[in-house]
């Protein structure tokens, strides 16, 4: 009887362990709080990852957003006319 017991102790330890582990990982603690909210309209898209937002002040700003993984667009060279070398496929 003394092995079921323990058995039984240590399922029952381990789904605590674990359940507790789920919960500090998932606890919203670890997001940061944001530098900055901008509100606007975006009015251009760059590039995958690069948009052009207008606030209502009428101040424009370039946002980049982090953690995209995005290629870049290939952009013509208005002096010479040759296509630049676009970004490398993902």
């Amino acid at each position: 009887m003394p092995i079921k017991t323990f058995s039984i102790k240590g399922f029952l330890f381990l789904g605590l362990l674990a359940g507790l582990t789920t919960f500090l990982l998932a606890s919203p603690t670890f997001a940061r709080e944001p530098i900055r909210t901008v509100t606007g309209t975006v009015t251009k898209v760059s590039d995958g990852d690069t948009i052009h937002v207008t606030t209502p002040e009428k101040t424009k700003l370039t946002v980049r957003l982090y953690g995209m993984d995005a290629p870049e667009t290939p952009k013509i060279n208005q002096r010479t006319g040759h296509i630049n070398k676009p970004g490398q496929p993902y």
